[in-house]
């Protein structure tokens, strides 16, 4: 479940789950499997259009909180 009061953050949230978390495993484990894994690789490309959603929405401040953020999730 979401928090609704969350919402206009979503955006800012998969890119900073993305980047910390996704993409960093996908090419860690295509090394090992790539024809298994491209699918996912694949799918962190959406990656740019949450990027462009979250800076349409000015739910950040600066492309600087988006790796603060994502250096907090991935702790």
């Amino acid at each position: 479940m979401m928090n609704q009061d969350q919402k206009d953050k979503l955006p800012l949230m998969q890119v900073a789950f993305i980047d910390s978390t996704c993409l960093p495993l996908y090419e860690a484990f295509s090394a090992m499997i790539l024809d298994k894994l491209g699918p996912l690789l694949e799918g962190v490309k959406n990656r740019a259009q949450w990027l462009k959603l979250a800076e349409e929405k000015n739910t950040f401040s600066s492309r600087t909180e988006i790796s603060v953020l994502s250096k907090t999730i991935a702790s």
